[in-house]
């Protein structure tokens, strides 16, 4: 099911590791209950908040990712060559990109490449976005895979402005990203490591890293029966500790409603709010398929690849769209997309994911906005996952 990128990812956990800028806004107002036609799982509102990673894990980000190193998925310098010649890089590029000096092999006979700041700065924005493509295909290269997104570049001066950093910082980093549809994506953060001082670019990842962002909030008075609510929320009775809470809910609802984060099954509620420096080194394919099964209550996959495709597709089956708590969108990188990842479904178009950038935070978000997300994922397939009930957990 899925091509280079590895196993397959699925669901997400919520809010990890988030530390919000500025206090949250007042809870949306609802309208009244006549005003609106009751879904079967209530209403869910949005409180809007800001959310930055916190300064631990921008420190673990730049120790990861301040040296460069690219992985070649086990293909040989010819092949490597042979593949980057059909890119559409400029003939300079290429005789640079062969140059021998910065080539590795490790003791298990692993090729690799160190690529000098210079060789990287020299790249145009189109060069950037096909080269950085193919290096994505690989797991192992994870700030091509993930890259920061910047919304444009007004949103670029407003980060240098919150961060109180240098023109010069602004202007390298405009010079290092490459537009997608959803922005400007930046992956050369060994060049800003190697360029400006460690606390300066500290701050400027901190003030990238913010995102807006929102709690969903439930109200259960506005299902459209005590039946249809329970049997959603608990995903068909396999989420069964949530019971007692929602019931109680329905006996006595709360005016505001109530977060959605501390409802979820698995390792979603022990991750909210969470998340630890060591986690911007995972591959957030891995991370999330693992969460996928905790959040449908059907236990742990394998840890190699290939079993846990294999317990994917026994424990999942494709359904046409999502329809209820928990299904899992599988972004399927196929022929051309050099990535797999994935997000589950909620409620009313909001989805659970670990937001696919570097930096990313675990957060609610709209589907529509995550599918623009990565600079990556226009070439993928989406495709609708349901756990089957007879394989859920009692």
């Amino acid at each position: 099911m899925v091509g280079r990128a590895g196993a397959i990812a699925a669901a997400l956990t919520g809010l990890n590791g988030v530390a919000p800028l500025a206090s949250a806004q007042p809870a949306v107002t609802l309208p009244a209950p006549s005003e609106v036609s009751a879904p079967p799982e209530g209403l869910v509102d949005r409180q809007p908040l800001q959310l930055r990673a916190p300064d631990a894990v921008v420190d673990a980000y730049l120790a990861a990712f301040s040296q460069r190193r690219w992985s070649v998925g086990g293909l040989s310098r010819r092949e490597v060559l042979a593949e980057w010649a059909g890119l559409p890089l400029r003939p300079e590029t290429k005789a640079h990109l062969a140059d021998t000096s910065f080539w590795t092999i490790a003791e298990d006979g692993a090729l690799s490449l160190e690529p000098p700041p210079s060789l990287v700065t020299a790249f145009s924005p189109a060069e950037r976005a096909a080269l950085y493509a193919w290096l994505a295909g690989s797991d192992a290269n994870r700030v091509e895979r993930w890259p920061l997104v910047i919304a444009d570049a007004g949103a670029l001066d407003a980060i240098a402005h919150r961060a109180k950093t240098s023109a010069a910082l602004t202007a390298r980093v405009r010079t290092l990203a490459y537009p997608f549809a959803g922005g400007l994506a930046l992956s050369d953060v060994s060049v800003l490591a190697a360029e400006f001082p460690a606390d300066e670019l500290h701050r400027w990842l901190v003030a990238a890293s913010a995102v807006q962002g929102f709690l969903p909030r439930l109200h259960l008075e506005r299902a459209r029966s005590v039946a249809d609510a329970l049997a959603y929320w608990t995903m068909q009775g396999r989420h069964v500790r949530i019971r007692p809470v929602l019931e109680a809910l329905l006996r006595a609802p709360v005016a505001q409603g109530v977060e959605l984060g501390p409802l979820l099954p698995g390792v979603g509620a022990l991750w909210m709010n969470d998340i630890a420096p060591e986690q911007v080194r995972f591959d957030v394919t891995d991370v999330s398929f693992y969460v996928a099964a905790t959040l449908n209550g059907i236990g742990s996959p394998p840890d190699d690849q290939e079993s846990a495709e294999t317990w994917f597709m026994q424990n999942f089956s494709r359904i046409a769209q999502p329809g209820q708590f928990g299904d899992v969108w599988v972004l399927d990188p196929g022929q051309t997309g050099p990535l797999a990842f994935a997000c589950t479904w909620i409620a009313d178009d909001i989805v659970l994911a670990r937001d696919p950038v570097g930096l990313g935070l675990w957060r609610f978000v709209d589907w529509a906005d995550m599918q623009r997300r990565n600079p990556h994922f226009a070439a993928g397939r989406w495709t609708c996952y349901r756990a089957n009930p007879q394989r859920a957990a009692p």
